[in-house]
């Protein structure tokens, strides 16, 4: 009993930093949005209301993340650090098409994991050092990531990591072959989520040790793998095979799975060298992102259970998959399981 208080304390002091750091990241992005310095051409891709949007979701959970980690490492995200985290966010939706939506080569996207030659000039002359023939999203994609390198201490780094996340990306294209073998399957997901994680720590200068190194791997796999249960249904009828929908009509497998994942997330914390206390805050942190997953677990195993005990992704239709993250109840759902979970 005195646990669940002492968290529930702790998201009441917890909750008006996390609502200040929301709307510095909504006041971020409305100058990324608008930055004169951006090609009017990449600007109108960056300001389509689905990128928008895209971007938006990427920064809630990436800049509120590194700003947890930053916590844990005793201090707060230096402007730079802030500011290279949100322009990440900002060139995600850009990068994933590359490999998604456009027919570009392995190499094609290589080039463009490089700081441009004007990235230590970026000024309202920047359209017309780049090449005019290039499509709208990679002009927008290379303006952002050079206010990346720009504002990040060890690029050396940050490139080694985003190489591996190159890579990664790059497998993940297998994901949709019909007889790729499940633990392929896996592994291609996990490096997904694990080297996603690691590029955006290393935005931030501290250093970082092996124990460390493993935690955030592990905290993007929990991450791709609520990212792969909330596009259960979609995923599946793409043909893609994730973490989330390798099954036949029991979903149950699927969240035990999910609970093994987060049990040796848990662990990995537990191993860092930090004080205690930064160790149970960051989880009570992590907890409310973990929070989503288990109510999206929960809500197809009740549709399961409404369905005589069997859950069909090629019959099922649509609108029974769909949770609803605005509805209060929801919210409250999720925040009730982060105060259980801070228990674990």
């Amino acid at each position: 009993m005195f646990s669940l208080l002492r968290n529930v304390c702790f998201y009441f002091s917890y909750f008006p930093r996390l609502f200040f750091t929301i709307r510095k990241i909504h006041g971020e992005l409305k100058k990324i949005f608008n930055d004169s310095n951006i090609p009017q051409e990449a600007k109108t891709k960056l300001n389509h209301p689905k990128v928008r949007h895209r971007v938006t979701q990427y920064a809630l959970i990436h800049v509120i993340l590194n700003e947890s980690i930053a916590r844990y490492l005793g201090r707060t995200l230096s402007k730079e650090e802030f500011t290279a985290t949100i322009h990440a966010c900002a060139s995600g939706p850009f990068f994933d098409d590359f490999f998604d939506e456009y027919n570009y080569s392995e190499s094609e996207i290589y080039d463009l994991l490089k700081e441009s030659p004007s990235a230590h000039s970026i000024d309202k002359k920047f359209g017309n050092s780049y090449d005019s023939s290039l499509h709208s999203g990679k002009l927008a994609y290379q303006y952002l990531l050079n206010v990346v390198y720009k504002n990040t201490e060890d690029k050396q780094r940050f490139y080694t990591y985003f190489h591996l996340l190159y890579t990664s990306q790059w497998e993940s294209k297998k994901l949709n072959t019909p007889d790729i073998i499940r633990e392929v399957a896996k592994t291609i997901s996990k490096n997904k989520g694990g080297y996603s994680a690691l590029v955006f720590r290393s935005l931030i200068r501290d250093p970082f040790s092996p124990e460390e190194s493993k935690m955030l791997f592990q905290l993007g796999v929990v991450g791709q793998f609520i990212d792969d249960i909330f596009d259960l249904y979609d995923d599946y009828h793409k043909g893609l095979k994730t973490l989330s929908n390798h099954f036949e009509k029991d979903f149950n497998p699927i969240v035990k799975e999910f609970h093994e994942e987060i049990k040796l997330l848990y662990d990995l914390i537990q191993q860092l060298n930090i004080p205690q206390k930064r160790k149970r805050n960051f989880k009570l942190e992590i907890n409310l992102i973990i929070a989503a997953g288990q109510l999206a677990c929960d809500h197809f195993l009740s549709v399961q259970k409404s369905l005589n005990g069997e859950l069909k992704l090629n019959t099922i239709e649509r609108k029974f998959m769909i949770i609803d993250m605005e509805k209060w109840t929801n919210q409250l759902k999720m925040l009730t399981s982060a105060i259980s979970m801070g228990n674990r």
